[in-house]
């Protein structure tokens, strides 16, 4: 699979996201350096897509974009110091999940993507998810920063 076949996946994906939920939240808060949450997960959703084709991964693309797109859906300003979110890197996927929870019927496999701090044996997106998180923060300018599909924010 490459970028013209996953695109309109991400594109669809985000579409849902968008409508009747917080997700265009992500847009306002800093995920980072300049990048915003909403940004890193698209970057995330197509790095997954890109590794998962290029290494032959049997993966559902619409589930696999959906927890991407989702693994950072904490909502709220890491930076500002808080005791609710004091231990970010560890509590955040928690918190993540239970946004997600909260605004969306996930499935099962969905929930794998929000393991503390990115650890499961049981699935694959869940290593890629870390591992691409990482990547996205070293790197911040992933491949194809151009989103077709944006949530109009307020």
């Amino acid at each position: 699979m490459d970028l013209k076949e996953y695109e309109p996946i991400i594109e669809n994906v985000m579409k849902q996201l968008c409508e009747n939920s917080r997700f265009p939240q992500t847009a306002n808060y800093k995920q980072h350096g300049s990048l915003s949450v909403y940004e890193h997960s698209i970057d995330v959703a197509r790095m997954s897509c890109r590794i998962a084709s290029k290494l032959h991964f049997n993966v559902d693309y619409a589930s696999l974009i959906r927890g991407a797109l989702l693994h950072d859906y904490f909502l709220y300003d890491w930076h500002v110091r808080s005791k609710e979110h004091r231990l970010h890197a560890f509590s955040h996927p928690r918190k993540a999940l239970q946004n997600a929870c909260e605004d969306f019927e996930l499935t099962p496999r969905e929930k794998k993507y929000y393991s503390p701090a990115y650890v499961s044996v049981n699935a694959y997106t869940t290593i890629l998810f870390g591992k691409l998180d990482c990547m996205c923060r070293g790197y911040i300018l992933c491949a194809a920063r151009n989103a077709t599909v944006k949530c109009e924010t307020t």
